[in-house]
This record gives C-alpha cells, structure tokens and sequence, in this order.
C-alpha cells in the first residue's frame, strides 16, 4: 500500500500564485478537507519536505500557471508525484500554461481539470466540488501503483515502508542537485 492519507491534499503551486491558492486552500478547509500547503507545514529544507508531502496526500493537487510550468521546484513536485503515481486533480489559475512546459502538457495527458483563472467565487466553489468528487472517487479504489504492487515483501532491518522513503528522499535530492536525472 502506499504510504498516504494524513492529508487529503498538497497543494502544489509557485508562490506568484500564492493568493489564489490561499484562497483555494481556505475554501477546501472550510468543506473539511485536511490541507497541507507549505506555508503551514514545512520546515526546514524542500528537498527533505516534498517528497514526504506527496506521499502523504490522498490527492496532488497541482495549482498550474505559467509562472508554476517555469518553476524548477513545483515541476519536481509534478515529476515525483507523476512517478509515485500519485492520483491529481489539477486547478488551472492562469491560461498558457501547457504553451510554457511542454513536458507538464505531456505529464497531464487527458487529465481533467478545474479552471480558476477568472478569480471567481463561482470558480473556487467548483474547484473545491472537483477535489472534494476527486477524494470520494478514489478513497475506496486502489491506486495504480497499489495494483501493480499489491504486497511487496522487503526483507530489512528498518521496513520496506521507511526504505522506500529514504531511497524516494535520496533520488528526490540527487534530481534536484543534478540535471541528467530528470532529462
């Protein structure tokens, strides 16, 4: 099984954003969704935090704009979610996103998503219906890599669970202190 489920969402996002997905963030708590958003539970250094975030999720939320496509650090977000297979509901906050990232369009395949780029009530309403729809639709199904893993069995002396983390935390540091591992 996946190690998740202390939240229900991380909200990933670029901090030109940050009001908009402040916004998204109070509305979801307002509806009884456990949030985790950096601004209220990181400490110390990203690249120790993150990957501990996404796995801790029920569902990624990526809050896209041009400003998170041309972020370094929302895109390594985006990529190890993509690669743990963490289940997405994507909010679109500005237009022209996929014309800035090429490999985010790509990553996002036919994901559906929910758009907040006229900054409307009606909008923030929606999106949170979306995630809330999203959290239902997939608390009671395996995820993918669940399926495709049904039970590992890792012999070690400090769990199969905490050896995928450290080997999780160790790839996540190396690819974002070296470009050639995520080329």
């Amino acid at each position: 099984m996946s190690i998740s489920g202390n939240f229900d969402v991380m909200l990933s996002y670029c901090w030109a954003d940050k009001e908009q997905v402040i916004r998204l963030r109070d509305k979801l708590r307002a509806k009884g969704i456990r949030v985790w958003i950096d601004i209220d539970h990181m400490a110390g250094d990203t690249t120790e935090a993150m990957p501990f975030a996404v796995l801790d999720c029920t569902l990624f939320v990526p809050c896209l704009s041009q400003p998170y496509a041309n972020s370094q650090n929302a895109m390594q977000e985006f990529r190890y979610a993509y690669k743990k297979n963490k289940r997405r509901a994507p909010v679109v906050m500005q237009d022209g996103w996929a014309s800035v990232s090429k490999e985010l369009e790509f990553l996002m395949g036919t994901t559906l998503y929910q758009s907040c780029v006229n900054d409307s009530d009606a909008e923030y309403d929606a999106a949170v219906e979306y995630i809330k729809k999203q959290l239902d639709r997939h608390r009671s199904a395996p995820t993918s890599q669940d399926v495709a893993n049904p039970a590992p069995h890792v012999s070690t002396a400090i769990g199969s669970g905490k050896l995928n983390v450290i080997l999780d935390l160790f790839f996540f540091y190396l690819s974002s202190r070296c470009n050639f591992l995520s080329e």
